[in-house]
């Protein structure tokens, strides 16, 4: 047989690696807080992942998928998603805009700075 090692990485691939590593933790982190501001305006809003789910007309396992990053909250059901955990439309479409795309947010707002994101504000004291 013939020799089963594998070469060695290059300097350029090890940085190539690298970079698709750390591009991939980055976006990881993005989705990963999306979902834990997602479960929490869902706990504020008293309702479980199943109320949720079936107000959404979604699985419960879709809610837990996007609570803990693994799965993007759908662009068709943001507005579903806002009324339901009784926030504005608009503040959710932000929010998920900052943490989606920051170089388009930054550039239609000319901030990187997180947008708010809280009750409604008919709930707002």
């Amino acid at each position: 047989m013939g020799n089963t090692t594998r070469p060695s990485m290059s300097e350029k691939g090890r940085k190539d690696y690298k970079q698709r590593r750390a591009e991939k933790d980055e976006w990881f982190n993005r989705r990963h807080s999306v979902g834990r501001k997602m479960a929490e305006l869902r706990e504020q809003a008293g309702l479980t992942q199943l109320q949720l789910a079936n107000i959404l007309d979604v699985t419960s396992n879709t809610v837990s998928a996007i609570e803990t990053g693994r799965n993007p909250v759908p662009f068709d059901r943001i507005e579903m998603f806002a009324n339901a955990l009784n926030v504005p439309t608009k503040d959710l479409a932000l929010f998920l805009l900052y943490y989606w795309n920051p170089p388009l947010y930054a550039a239609i707002y000319g901030s990187n700075a997180e947008p708010e994101l809280g009750p409604s504000r008919s709930e707002r004291p």
